[in-house]
């Protein structure tokens, strides 16, 4: 299992229980105690979720183990829930097929990749 995910899970819940996250996140306890206890890997439903709720990228938390994640609200101790629009994001995109969530991905990758070479320039 991805030690990034384990990571954020396990600072987000020095401040709430597994049942609030589990909650606050859009899945169920079960799912959250398995992620930080087993090597299950999480479903694509999951990884949405897990991204949209600690503000990442979907990149972030499927990058290779050596890549730094990138700042979350959850580093300024902000606690938060999923955003209503946020869910409906999620719930469209599990609609869409493989082949255009990828271009999503793409799409989402040269964009990330744009916006940190205009920040290097500044």
């Amino acid at each position: 299992m991805n030690s990034k995910i384990r990571t954020l899970l396990n600072k987000a819940l020095e401040k709430k229980t597994q049942v609030d996250l589990s909650e606050e996140i859009g899945t169920s306890q079960g799912t959250i105690y398995k992620l930080l206890h087993t090597e299950t890997r999480p479903t694509t439903d999951t990884l949405k979720k897990l991204a949209a709720y600690f503000r990442l990228p979907l990149y972030a938390l499927l990058e290779e183990e050596e890549s730094p994640l990138p700042k979350t609200a959850a580093d300024s101790g902000e606690t938060h829930s999923l955003d209503p629009v946020i869910r409906e994001v999620i719930e469209v995109m599990e609609k869409l097929p493989d082949e255009a969530k990828q271009e999503i991905l793409r799409a989402a990758r040269k964009d990330r990749d744009l916006h940190e070479l205009r920040k290097r320039k500044t």
